[in-house]
C-alpha cells in the first residue's frame, strides 16, 4: 500500500472510529436524560423535557471540551515531571503563554484541535531525553478520568441520578479520548504514534529536541531568521518516514520561506513533497500554501492557479491560519486579482497579527505579507 493510501485510510478510521464513539456517548446521553425525565416526570412534563433537553446537550460538550483541557494538563504534568519547561497551554482559542517567567493570556484558534501543551525541552542530549511521559501525559490523565467516571458513576447512580450521568458521559468521552488519540497513526500525529516513533527511533528524538528548541528561542525573542542554521539542518540521506523526521524538514523549508531564499525554498518544498512517505497533513497543507504564495511573488501565474486548484479544498480547511490569510490575500491581489476578496483577507490578517500569542511570528508573518505590497508597486 501507497504511503499516501495508507494515510488516506488512517484518516478514515480514525474520523469514523470518532464518529462512532461519540454519536455512542451522545447515545448514552440520551438514554440517561430518558431515564431522568421518567423520574421526574411531572404534569408540565413538556417543559421539563425541553429543558433537560438543552442541560444534557450543554452538559454534553462541557464534558467533551472539559476532558480535552485535562489531557493537556496531562501533558504539562507529564513533562514537568520528565524535566520538560512550561511555555504555554492552550484551551479552545484561550492560551496561557509563560513569557519571560511571567504568564500571559492570548487567543489563538488552530483548526481541527481544542488544545495543545507545548513545552521546552531538557537541556540533555537529545538522543538521550525522556519522551514517554510527555507524549503519554495527555493519554494517562484520560485514563485517569474514565476510570474515575466510571467508578463515580456506580457510586452515585441510585442516590444521584444527575450527578452520575454527568460522571459516565465524562468517563465515555474519556474513553474516546483515549482510544483515538493513542492509535499509533503516524500520518495523523497522535500521541501514541509519537511515542512509538521517537521510543523506537532514537535519531526521530534530534528533530523533535530542535522543535521544542526553536520555541525556546522564540519565547526568549529571538527571531526565526537569527537561530542557530544547524536547527533546521536537512539530511537528505536520512528518509522521512516518519511526522517527527518529516517536521525538521519542515522546519528547514520554513526557515528559507522566512529568510526570503525562495527559490531554495521551493526546491526544497518539491524535495519534501516527493520523498517523505509520512508527514503531517498540516505540515503538508502549509507547504503547499508557501509554494503558492512564492509562486504568486514570483509571477509564476500558471503555476500558482494549479496549486490552488488542486489543494483548493485543503486550503479552505486552514483559511484561518494567520500564514494562510496572508497567501490568500497575495493570490487575490496578484494572480487573480480580486479587491473584495483581497481586502477580506487583509483585514483578517491584521487581526490576527494583533491577538497572535507569539509577536515574533506575527512580526515573521507581517514582513512576509509586505512583500505583496511591493511586488504590486513593481
Amino acid at each position: 500500500m501507497s504511503s499516501r493510501k495508507k494515510s488516506k485510510l488512517q484518516s478514515f478510521i480514525f474520523y469514523a472510529l470518532n464518529l462512532v464513539c461519540l454519536t455512542g456517548c451522545g447515545g448514552a446521553a440520551g438514554f440517561l436524560l430518558a431515564t431522568l425525565e421518567k423520574r421526574q416526570a411531572a404534569a408540565s412534563g413538556g417543559a421539563k423535557s425541553f429543558l433537560l433537553l438543552l442541560c444534557a446537550m450543554a452538559g454534553f460538550y462541557a464534558c467533551y471540551f472539559v476532558s480535552i483541557w485535562l489531557h493537556e494538563v496531562g501533558h504539562l504534568i507529564g513533562g514537568l515531571l520528565s524535566g520538560y519547561r512550561f511555555l504555554s497551554i492552550r484551551f479552545g482559542k484561550v492560551v496561557f503563554q509563560n513569557e519571560n517567567g511571567r504568564l500571559r493570556l492570548a487567543r489563538y484558534s488552530m483548526p481541527g484541535t481544542g488544545g495543545q501543551c507545548l513545552m521546552l525541552a531538557p537541556e540533555v542530549d537529545p538522543k538521550d531525553m525522556p519522551v514517554v511521559l510527555y507524549n503519554l501525559g495527555g493519554l494517562l490523565m484520560n485514563l485517569i478520568l474514565a476510570l474515575a467516571g466510571a467508578i463515580a458513576f456506580f457510586c452515585l447512580k441510585n442516590t444521584a441520578p444527575l450527578a452520575s450521568s454527568a460522571a459516565l458521559l465524562t468517563g465515555l468521552l474519556n474513553l474516546t479520548l483515549l482510544i483515538t488519540n493513542g492509535l499509533p497513526f503516524t500520518s495523523l500525529g497522535t500521541d501514541g504514534a509519537n511515542a512509538v516513533i521517537l521510543c523506537k527511533n532514537k535519531a526521530a528524538r534530534v528533530p523533535f529536541a530542535n522543535s521544542l528548541r526553536i520555541l525556546e528561542l522564540l519565547d526568549r525573542q529571538v527571531q526565526l531568521q537569527d537561530m542557530p542554521e544547524e536547527l533546521f539542518f536537512l539530511d537528505r540521506a536520512m528518509p522521512l518516514d516518519d511526522p517527527i523526521t518529516s517536521s525538521q524538514a519542515f522546519n528547514r523549508f520554513n526557515y528559507l520561506v522566512n529568510l526570503f531564499r525562495f527559490d531554495e525554498a521551493k526546491e526544497t518544498g518539491a524535495f519534501i513533497l516527493s520523498h517523505a512517505t509520512c508527514i503531517h497533513q498540516l505540515h503538508e497543507k502549509l507547504i503547499c500554501g508557501e509554494l503558492l504564495f512564492i509562486a504568486s511573488l514570483q509571477g509564476d501565474v500558471d503555476t500558482a492557479k494549479t496549486i490552488f486548484a488542486a489543494h483548493k479544498k485543503e486550503f479552505k480547511a486552514i483559511r484561518t491560519f494567520i500564514s494562510m490569510q496572508r497567501i490568500y490575500c497575495a493570490y487575490y491581489t496578484l494572480v487573480e486579482p480580486d479587491a473584495k476578496q483581497a481586502e477580506k483577507y487583509q483585514k483578517q490578517f491584521a487581526k490576527s497579527v494583533k491577538n497572535y500569542p507569539n509577536k515574533l511570528d506575527a512580526q515573521n508573518e507581517q514582513r512576509l505579507f509586505d512583500l505583496i505590497a511591493q511586488k504590486q508597486k513593481q
